[in-house]
């Protein structure tokens, strides 16, 4: 994902985290992202925000499963389709 430079640059600004711990983010970011979209059949593109919706839930230092459950929670009860 290109929007993953973006999104590590996010990670290690906003969030104050070394580069390392930026670039294991993006990863979880982008698995939980990815497997969303093939479950659900859908095509990610940038203007979805979905790592902006992904963002308050990585200070919670979930697993990228527990991250996945948030992530797919939020989505079904908050975000329309």
């Amino acid at each position: 994902m290109k929007y993953a430079v973006l999104f590590l640059s996010l990670c290690t600004d906003e969030l104050g985290l070394p580069a390392e711990e930026g670039r294991d983010l993006v990863s979880d970011v982008e698995s939980v992202i990815t497997f969303y979209c093939k479950s659900r059949n859908v095509t990610f593109t940038p203007e979805l925000s979905w790592p902006h919706i992904l963002k308050p839930l990585l200070g919670l230092q979930l697993s990228r499963k527990d991250l996945y459950n948030c992530f797919y929670a939020i989505m079904n009860k908050y975000i329309p389709r």
